[in-house]
């Protein structure tokens, strides 16, 4: 798992934002291709989950993405998010992500979600 920098309060709370796209796992299946050539040039790129028992994580989308990263995805839920953290840098580095990914999703920039989730361990 990554370590994140970004909206940590202390050791045992994280938030993480994420600009990107729901995704159904028969949506991930018709885009994979396209999803791995944005990846190239869009390292940043991640895919993310909320399993039943409400935790979160990002799966760290790698270009060699393979058969068994596929089942390691799917093997939990059958609903990911693709898209790319927001690290901070205000609203023209969200506007600059959500145009990133415009090109990926084929919708607005306006139209991209932004995905907000939270925990604490302690």
């Amino acid at each position: 798992m990554k370590i994140r920098n970004g909206f940590v309060s202390n050791s045992s709370s994280s938030s993480f934002l994420v600009i990107g796209d729901t995704m159904e796992k028969e949506e991930f299946d018709a885009m994979r291709d396209k999803i791995l050539e944005f990846l190239k040039e869009h390292p940043k790129l991640d895919i993310f989950y909320t399993d039943d028992m409400e935790r979160d994580w990002p799966l760290e989308l790698e270009p060699d993405f393979g058969e068994f990263e596929y089942n390691r995805i799917f093997r939990w839920s059958d609903s990911i998010i693709v898209g790319i953290e927001y690290n901070g840098g205000g609203l023209a580095e969200m506007k600059r992500i959500a145009a990133e990914l415009e090109e990926l999703f084929g919708v607005s920039s306006d139209d991209m979600g932004i995905f907000y989730w939270s925990f604490y361990n302690g």
